[in-house]
């Protein structure tokens, strides 16, 4: 098989929680009314990262629909951002179809519960 046609069986997302995390909202302005799109450089190039994995998601189903895919990101504003509903809407409407799940174990918390994260 050529290189550019490889199929994977499993994908995993874990993206940087920096931009998305509750406590920067002041600092990155991911709000409803600029659709949680943020206003900061840095907003800007987790939108691209999330753009383009999303893309590479689409792509991997595309090359095997039976992959397995999964995103990891804590409970905070990530979900709300708009292009996350490509991946929560059901695939005969064009999404990816996954579904959201919450699991409390976040490393960076010492008090319990730890903080909860999305799958």
């Amino acid at each position: 098989r050529d290189q550019r046609e490889r199929v994977l069986d499993q994908v995993h997302f874990g993206f940087e929680c920096r931009t998305f995390s509750n406590l920067a909202m002041s600092i990155h302005q991911r709000y409803i009314d600029n659709n949680f799109s943020g206003t900061s450089h840095d907003a800007y190039e987790a939108n691209v990262r999330l753009f383009h994995a999303i893309a590479f998601c689409f792509l991997m189903r595309y090359r095997n629909p039976q992959v397995v895919i999964t995103w990891e990101n804590p409970e905070a504003s990530m979900w709300l951002h708009p292009l996350m509903r490509l991946i929560e809407r059901p695939e005969q409407e064009g999404g990816l179809g996954l579904l959201r799940a919450s699991l409390d174990f976040c490393r960076f918390s010492d008090r319990k519960p730890l903080k909860p994260t999305h799958f």
